[in-house]
């Protein structure tokens, strides 16, 4: 089913998913369907906040390995964005995901 709702192309979807996920913040799955549908619409730099965010979420669910899988992606998408510019704080923000992968 995830699938299908990703392949949809209409703006009511991403609404739709933006807006559930403003009401359950806890969701990790409803996350996962959202960052999956921005890698799918070439919205690369928001999946890879919302990876970030995943990565970063507090919950006992979640363990390091599934974090730097996310954080891993995180970084993919945002170096697969065509125009990462330091003006929009695209450029740092790769840089952080960098940070975070190389540890302390």
């Amino acid at each position: 089913m995830r699938e299908r709702l990703i392949q949809i192309q209409s703006p009511f979807v991403e609404d739709f998913l933006k807006y559930t996920a403003t009401l359950q913040q806890d969701n990790t799955p409803l996350l996962d369907i959202l960052w999956r549908y921005y890698e799918r619409n070439k919205n690369y730099i928001a999946a890879a906040r919302i990876l970030d965010q995943l990565a970063r979420k507090e919950s006992v669910e979640l363990t390091l390995s599934r974090r730097l899988e996310y954080i891993s992606r995180a970084v993919m998408c945002a170096k697969s964005c065509g125009s990462v510019s330091s003006v929009s704080g695209e450029g740092e923000f790769l840089h952080e995901l960098e940070e975070k992968m190389e540890g302390p």
